[in-house]
């Protein structure tokens, strides 16, 4: 496997090289042959994830032009979709799903609004992200949240995950205690408390919390990372990782901090398991 320095350095000896090489290359293309192993093998708070993350608008525009029409087409997008950490263009993501290239990819990808918009006739993915952003976030208008529950409060699985989560205002609460007044399960789901997750979301809180740690790799906040080292929330690979850590000043106390939450958990496990 070539050793990669970054996504751009990726990226630049793509534009290098001919469209039929490519073809070839893409043509039977695994993720694991381009360079999600060597991405997942990276320690969660590696100074070099940020650079196999990211790829500049002018190098985004440069591919979509060489790769536009190819066979290899799809499956360079959803490559590239796949490991970026933000947006697409909005032209080229439009383009992409006028042609249905990479759909399913870019469905599950942080894309904006407008591009989720396009999305939602082929996936469900996209509905559930408008729904969270418009009705968790506080910086989201009662407006936001109103438009997506009126274009989409018909299946009765999306309103019944909105019940899991927490509304930013009771306005929008309010928004969707009414939406959901027909609705056969109504009861059950406004009894929730959506502080307290159900077993059945125990997989969606985790991917929830590594996103918002994914948000520190490269920043060295060490407040930040030493609060995740005594969070009793932090996943063991995590802890595990910080346990090693090195690589900024203070990174002692983050690894104490870290070995303590592992040797308090283990303790209530045993304790736990002895009732």
């Amino acid at each position: 496997m070539v050793k990669l320095k970054g996504l751009e350095d990726w990226a630049r000896g793509i534009l290098a090289t001919s469209k039929t090489e490519l073809n070839r290359r893409f043509g039977t293309w695994k993720r694991s042959d381009e360079f999600s192993k060597v991405i997942e093998a990276l320690p969660f708070f590696s100074r070099y994830r940020p650079v196999f993350c990211t790829l500049s608008e002018g190098t985004l525009r440069e591919l979509h032009q060489k790769m536009r029409g190819q066979k290899c087409e799809n499956n360079f997008w959803d490559a590239v979709a796949y490991v970026l950490k933000h947006p697409l263009p909005d032209d080229i993501a439009f383009d992409l799903i006028e042609r249905e290239i990479a759909i399913a990819q870019l469905a599950h990808s942080p894309q904006s609004e407008a591009v989720l918009w396009r999305l939602t006739p082929f996936l469900e993915e996209p509905i559930l992200t408008l729904a969270k952003r418009a009705y968790t976030d506080s910086n989201r208008t009662l407006e936001e949240f109103q438009n997506v529950i009126n274009e989409f409060s018909e299946p009765e699985w999306m309103m019944e995950i909105v019940a899991e989560w927490s509304a930013s205002s009771l306005e929008k609460r309010q928004a969707f205690e009414k939406a959901v007044e027909n609705h056969p399960e109504r009861e059950k789901m406004l009894s929730l408390n959506p502080n307290i997750k159900q077993r059945s979301f125990a997989f969606w809180d985790l991917l929830s919390y590594t996103e918002r740690i994914e948000k520190l790799y490269g920043g060295y906040d060490f407040e930040k990372i030493l609060s995740i080292a005594r969070d009793d929330k932090t996943p063991d690979e995590i802890l595990h990782e910080l346990e090693e850590l090195r690589e900024f000043p203070e990174a002692a106390k983050v690894r104490a901090a870290a070995r303590h939450t592992l040797r308090r958990r283990a303790e209530a496990n045993r304790d736990f398991d002895s009732q």
